[in-house]
């Protein structure tokens, strides 16, 4: 493999920076791939242009966009990891900047492979961007070291249900919230009999019932742990998610997993364990909490950043292979 420059956030204060960082940390001994923090400054370009014969770069970023449009006027390979649907939300009238929308066009258009962080989110760029169809692939991202079967106890005694991205419109925050608040009132449940607990930024606290709700705004990762493993399920209404890690975190910590079912996340799930609105959601938590449903069965992939690291790794060994 050619030596590789990888352009990144390796801070693990968001999703794609916790990919970013998990891929270094397994790569770090490879002694022909460097890593650069996104934010830094460009001075050492000309060298890395002369020392590097592929550019990689992660999410939507100014530099790597520079980087990656230099690298090709000299002929070099450049590949890019995208982390979010930005034009897919945009057509579905969850409205993004122009400037976000602009990234990534540009850097799906500069780059000889794009990677989707799973199988869903390369069929949705495929679909958003059908031009760039043939230089579309994907790797899962990992956070998981199990693989195959798994068995998760439900509580029907209590719900301590966490969901994660504040409220933010694409992440159907207040509506889940809307939704939990109606099964307590219409079931006459007693205060902390069933509680939410919300992960991310929150615009406005007034919206939400603090006796229902706690709000734990964007916390570090040790807490994000902390909070998983104090409740015992996990929800995402999310209008789409091109992989949902904090899911297979909360799968990690054995806590069933209730997803829409456009969610991204490559783990075989009972149907009866999605949903597409609010009234399927209602329809299980009423299972749940009356015990009809006592266990979930889950079936992963393998899905170890061992794994992802190493598809990266043949990924940028055959690009370089190619003329």
């Amino acid at each position: 493999m050619n030596n590789v420059l990888y352009i990144g956030d390796f801070r693990g204060r968001s999703g794609p920076s916790i990919v970013d960082l998990s891929l270094k940390n397994e790569l770090n001994s490879v002694r022909n791939i460097e890593f650069i923090q996104i934010d830094k400054n460009l001075k050492r370009l000309f060298r890395d242009i002369k020392k590097f014969d592929h550019l990689h770069f992660s999410g939507l970023s100014t530099k790597g966009i520079i980087y990656a449009l230099i690298f090709k006027v000299f002929n070099k390979k450049v590949s890019h990891t995208s982390h979010g649907a930005v034009r897919f939300l945009d057509i579905n009238n969850i409205k993004q900047s122009k400037i976000k929308l602009i990234k990534e066009f540009v850097s799906f258009f500069i780059s000889n492979s794009i990677i989707a962080v799973s199988d869903s989110y390369k069929e949705v760029i495929k679909e958003t961007y059908p031009q760039f169809a043939p230089k579309i692939k994907f790797i899962n991202n990992g956070g998981s070291n199990f693989s195959g079967e798994k068995i998760i106890n439900f509580n029907s005694n209590k719900l301590s249900i966490v969901t994660f991205g504040g409220d933010r419109v694409e992440k159907g925050t207040y509506e889940l919230y809307k939704t939990i608040k109606k099964f307590i009132i219409d079931n006459e449940f007693f205060n902390g009999e069933v509680e939410l607990h919300i992960i991310g930024d929150i615009s406005d606290i007034s919206k939400f019932d603090s006796s229902i709700v706690t709000l734990h705004g964007e916390i570090p990762q040790v807490e994000v742990i902390k909070v998983l493993g104090f409740c015992n399920l996990y929800v995402q209404n999310s209008f789409y998610e091109t992989f949902c890690m904090s899911a297979l975190e909360a799968v990690e910590l054995n806590l069933p997993v209730l997803l829409k079912a456009s969610i991204g996340l490559p783990v075989i799930l009972n149907e009866r364990f999605k949903f597409n609105n609010v009234n399927e959601l209602l329809n299980i938590l009423d299972e749940i909490m009356q015990a009809k449903v006592k266990e979930q069965v889950l079936i992963l992939p393998d899905l170890s950043w061992d794994n992802s690291s190493r598809n990266y790794m043949k990924m940028w060994r055959i690009d370089n292979e190619k003329t």
